[in-house]
């Protein structure tokens, strides 16, 4: 089996709850949501990392954008 390197967005991670939760965040254990992904994919997890990323931006921005 190959092994797998997850990559999580908190901003999007965020969203997706929200969403999901009906408009409350729900409760998870990121380690274990990860393990779980690798799983269902027949992959071992190997390394978790977990960032903020700001949205891209052109140069310059457009108004959306910007907003």
């Amino acid at each position: 089996m190959e092994k797998a390197i997850v990559m999580i967005d908190a901003g999007f991670l965020s969203k997706v709850s929200k969403k999901l939760g009906d408009g409350h965040y729900f409760k998870y254990d990121l380690l274990n949501f990860s393990k779980k992904l690798t799983g269902k994919r027949k992959l071992i997890f190997h390394h978790l990392f977990f960032y903020n990323a700001p949205p891209f931006q052109g140069q310059p921005p457009t108004s959306e954008e910007k907003k």
